[in-house]
């Protein structure tokens, strides 16, 4: 969802899933892509020591320092107080840094991208470093770390019963799509999954953990075609970055409209028995979907908030400070932040001139204005097409009380069926005890009753 310069604070928020919240847990502290003349080969060392530099500035807490080896737009958008306060959010969560080392360099087009893998007391992250060929830091993720080899297929992936097809979705800025489709001969009921808050690739990666790829392959080996693309957040930042309306219709709905269509298009696809399913931001948006997409079979809602997104992020705030038992000062401060933000999202206040820096994410006001028009409840209180909305009993993005006011809302709509699992979190698989963001890290896969409970629920609303 984020506009700006793209910073997702996604440190204690959503996954995520805010905007994140959009699915949570991803750890980026802040994202700034910048374009510069392609560097040289024979420089890499250079970037290596630069690179295991800024990082033992940011350990020994030299924010002035560490923050003259940003480009000048770096500089401009993170001084050294806000890269204080992004590193301070990390490592209440991770731990105090315990060690680093570079891991890895890559060179993407005219970028010289340094990987330094920081070993936390609670968690373990690499540095994701963007050069300039001046050495200058020009782009800084924090993402788990993880192999591509990772992750392994669930059981109940049948891997001989479908296959993958490449696919592109949208025109000038097309989308990479997969449709996953069952081997057998036929037409086939097919899934549209729409992604939580924040830039994701097709499987919703988060850490070791690819729940989209885990639907998808689960409900194709039950019989159902399965459409996951990259999120237009993910695929195009820079673009989106640019906007000054950006807003869910930008970040997800369009997408979804043409998804649709690309579906239809497929002569193994039964056009009358095409199904949205939603994950945290997206599912919240089916409602509004629905609306647009006359002709979609039925609807399914997964970690589905009812609270305003601001609202979520204050919930969240606090749930993750109270994990220690404890809310420290600076917590406190933070918090503190995040509760003027949500009010002043809530007032007459916010108008599209209010700054970007007074709201979260440093989004641009009319992704707010756009939200506060949303009501998703009410939207859902008019739906007449089948829905199902599932929960997870350990989840503290979207906690339990959201699907509540679900029950609460719906009760007696004969369309509406809701489901919750207590056992499972934001991404729908299992733990125990109180869910807490460094379980994202930990592979896993979505839990297979909620695949079959999908499976066996769009097949009974929109047949065989």
């Amino acid at each position: 969802m984020i506009n700006g310069v793209l910073q997702f604070y996604r440190l204690k928020l959503l996954t995520g899933n805010i905007p994140e919240v959009t699915m949570k847990f991803v750890f980026t502290a802040f994202l700034i892509l910048l374009f510069a003349p392609m560097a040289r080969a024979d420089q890499n060392d250079l970037f290596v020591e630069t690179a295991l530099d800024f990082v033992q500035k940011l350990s020994d807490h030299q924010f002035q320092e560490a923050a003259r080896r940003f480009d000048a737009r770096m500089r401009a958008l993170t001084p050294p107080e806000k890269l204080e306060q992004i590193w301070d959010q990390l490592t209440t969560q991770t731990g105090d840094l315990d060690h680093f080392y570079f891991s890895r360099s890559e060179r993407i087009q005219n970028y010289l991208v340094v990987y330094v893998t920081c070993v936390f007391r609670n968690a373990q992250l690499d540095a994701k470093i963007v050069f300039n060929p001046r050495i200058e830091i020009g782009g800084l993720f924090f993402l788990p770390v993880q192999s591509p080899e990772a992750w392994q297929a669930p059981e109940y992936a049948d891997t001989t019963s479908f296959e993958e097809r490449e696919l592109s979705l949208g025109g000038d800025q097309p989308l990479p799509a997969v449709l996953t489709l069952p081997k057998k001969k036929g037409t086939f009921a097919a899934v549209i999954l729409i992604h939580g808050s924040g830039p994701l690739d097709m499987d919703e990666t988060i850490g070791p953990n690819k729940p989209f790829k885990d639907l998808a392959w689960g409900l194709a080996s039950a019989g159902i075609a399965v459409l996951r693309y990259t999120k237009r957040t993910k695929a195009y930042p820079e673009e989106i970055a640019r906007s000054k309306t950006f807003t869910v219709r930008e970040e997800t709905i369009d997408d979804v409209l043409q998804a649709i269509l690309l579906l239809k298009s497929q002569p193994q696809i039964d056009s009358t028995r095409i199904v949205l399913v939603g994950h945290s931001l997206g599912a919240m948006l089916i409602p509004r979907i629905a609306v647009q997409a006359p002709g979609v079979c039925a609807f399914v809602m997964m970690a589905a908030p009812v609270s305003p997104l601001e609202d979520l992020i204050v919930k969240q705030l606090k749930y993750v400070f109270m994990l220690d038992g404890k809310i420290d000062a600076q917590e406190k401060q933070q918090l503190q932040t995040a509760i003027e933000q949500r009010d002043l999202i809530r007032s007459s206040r916010l108008t599209p001139e209010t700054p970007k820096d007074q709201l979260p994410f440093n989004s641009a006001p009319d992704y707010w204005l756009d939200l506060k028009k949303y009501h998703p409840i009410q939207m859902a209180k008019k739906m007449t097409r089948p829905l199902l909305i599932l929960q997870g009993g350990r989840d503290y993005q979207t906690p339990p009380a959201e699907f509540h006011g679900w029950q609460t809302a719906l009760k007696g709509h004969a369309n509406v069926t809701l489901k919750q699992f207590p056992e499972l979190n934001h991404l729908f698989m299992a733990g125990r005890g109180k869910s807490k963001p460094v379980e994202y890290l930990v592979p896993g896969h979505v839990a297979p009753q909620v695949v079959r409970e999908i499976a066996e629920w769009i097949q009974t609303k929109c047949g065989n």
